[in-house]
């Protein structure tokens, strides 16, 4: 049975797909979270670097 996974940002239960947020600098990473929809639309207009992810593959990832 998967495991039920949440927004990092807001909490909200993840469907489907969900949105890696990066933020980086010459140092390393800043910021890697796994967001919902709305909480990626949000890092979008910030100006965050965001990358779809499906829940398979996380799923997979996790295993």
């Amino acid at each position: 049975m998967a495991r039920e996974l949440f927004c990092d940002h807001c909490e909200r239960t993840l469907t489907s797909t969900a949105y890696r947020v990066i933020s980086e600098d010459p140092g390393g990473v800043l910021l890697n979270m796994l967001v919902c929809h709305p909480c990626n639309q949000k890092a979008r207009e910030l100006g965050l670097e965001t990358r779809e992810i499906t829940l398979d593959e996380l799923q997979l990832k996790r295993g």
